[in-house]
Protein backbone atom coordinates (compact mmCIF):
# COMPACT_ATOMS: atom_id res chain seq x y z
CA UNK A 1 0.00 0.00 0.00
CA UNK A 2 1.19 3.55 -0.71
CA UNK A 3 -0.02 6.67 1.11
CA UNK A 4 0.23 10.38 0.40
CA UNK A 5 -0.74 12.94 3.05
CA UNK A 6 -1.33 16.53 1.92
CA UNK A 7 -1.47 19.27 4.55
CA UNK A 8 -3.13 22.43 3.25
CA UNK A 9 -3.64 25.81 4.95
CA UNK A 10 -5.97 28.09 3.03
CA UNK A 11 -6.13 31.89 3.18
CA UNK A 12 -9.76 31.70 4.34
CA UNK A 13 -12.71 29.38 5.00
CA UNK A 14 -14.35 30.08 1.63
CA UNK A 15 -11.23 28.95 -0.29
CA UNK A 16 -11.11 25.74 1.74
CA UNK A 17 -14.78 24.95 1.05
CA UNK A 18 -14.37 25.66 -2.68
CA UNK A 19 -11.39 23.32 -2.96
CA UNK A 20 -13.16 20.55 -1.03
CA UNK A 21 -16.17 20.72 -3.38
CA UNK A 22 -13.90 20.75 -6.43
CA UNK A 23 -11.96 17.75 -5.11
CA UNK A 24 -15.13 15.69 -4.70
CA UNK A 25 -15.99 16.17 -8.36
CA UNK A 26 -12.52 15.83 -9.92
CA UNK A 27 -10.65 13.30 -7.79
CA UNK A 28 -13.25 10.56 -7.64
CA UNK A 29 -12.14 7.77 -10.03
CA UNK A 30 -11.16 5.50 -7.15
CA UNK A 31 -11.51 1.99 -8.57
CA UNK A 32 -10.49 3.06 -12.06
CA UNK A 33 -7.05 4.34 -11.14
CA UNK A 34 -5.98 2.34 -8.11
CA UNK A 35 -6.85 4.83 -5.38
CA UNK A 36 -8.40 2.81 -2.58
CA UNK A 37 -9.44 5.57 -0.23
CA UNK A 38 -9.32 9.30 0.43
CA UNK A 39 -9.87 10.80 3.86
CA UNK A 40 -10.23 14.54 4.39
CA UNK A 41 -9.51 15.65 7.95
CA UNK A 42 -10.78 19.10 8.99
CA UNK A 43 -7.88 20.37 11.09
CA UNK A 44 -9.26 23.88 11.52
CA UNK A 45 -11.59 26.36 9.85
CA UNK A 46 -8.91 27.14 7.26
CA UNK A 47 -6.87 23.95 7.02
CA UNK A 48 -7.26 20.28 6.26
CA UNK A 49 -5.20 17.18 5.68
CA UNK A 50 -6.01 14.75 2.90
CA UNK A 51 -4.89 11.13 3.16
CA UNK A 52 -4.95 9.19 -0.12
CA UNK A 53 -4.33 5.45 -0.13
CA UNK A 54 -3.20 3.62 -3.27
CA UNK A 55 -2.70 -0.05 -4.09
CA UNK A 56 1.07 0.42 -4.45
CA UNK A 57 3.72 2.99 -5.35
CA UNK A 58 3.73 2.07 -9.04
CA UNK A 59 -0.02 2.65 -9.34
CA UNK A 60 0.30 5.97 -7.50
CA UNK A 61 3.13 7.10 -9.79
CA UNK A 62 1.17 6.04 -12.88
CA UNK A 63 -2.23 7.53 -12.01
CA UNK A 64 -2.00 9.77 -8.96
CA UNK A 65 1.27 11.68 -9.00
CA UNK A 66 0.47 14.11 -11.83
CA UNK A 67 -3.18 14.48 -10.81
CA UNK A 68 -2.31 15.35 -7.22
CA UNK A 69 0.51 17.71 -8.14
CA UNK A 70 -1.74 19.61 -10.56
CA UNK A 71 -4.37 19.87 -7.84
CA UNK A 72 -1.75 21.11 -5.35
CA UNK A 73 -0.61 23.72 -7.86
CA UNK A 74 -4.20 24.99 -8.16
CA UNK A 75 -4.41 25.24 -4.36
CA UNK A 76 -1.16 27.22 -4.25
CA UNK A 77 -2.48 29.60 -6.91
CA UNK A 78 -5.43 30.26 -4.58
CA UNK A 79 -2.97 31.32 -1.88
CA UNK A 80 -2.85 28.05 0.07
CA UNK A 81 0.27 26.70 1.72
CA UNK A 82 0.68 23.05 0.71
CA UNK A 83 3.02 20.43 2.10
CA UNK A 84 2.96 16.67 1.76
CA UNK A 85 4.58 13.44 2.78
CA UNK A 86 4.27 10.03 1.18
CA UNK A 87 5.54 6.50 1.48
CA UNK A 88 4.94 2.78 1.71
CA UNK A 89 2.40 1.87 4.38
CA UNK A 90 1.06 -1.08 6.30
CA UNK A 91 -2.54 -1.17 7.45
CA UNK A 92 -4.88 -3.00 9.75
CA UNK A 93 -8.67 -3.14 9.81
CA UNK A 94 -10.56 -3.91 12.99
CA UNK A 95 -13.06 -6.77 13.11
CA UNK A 96 -15.67 -4.13 13.96
CA UNK A 97 -14.80 -1.94 10.94
CA UNK A 98 -18.02 -0.52 9.49
CA UNK A 99 -17.52 0.39 5.85
CA UNK A 100 -20.91 2.13 5.82
CA UNK A 101 -19.09 5.06 7.45
CA UNK A 102 -17.59 5.75 4.02
CA UNK A 103 -19.21 7.02 0.85
CA UNK A 104 -18.58 4.45 -1.88
CA UNK A 105 -17.61 5.79 -5.31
Amino acid sequence: MYVRINQVKFPNKMAKQAVQKHAQSTLSKFGENGRLMRLTVDVSEISHSVISIWEDKETYKKFGFDEMNKFNQMEKEMGAVVSYSEGEALGEISKIFDKSLFEEK
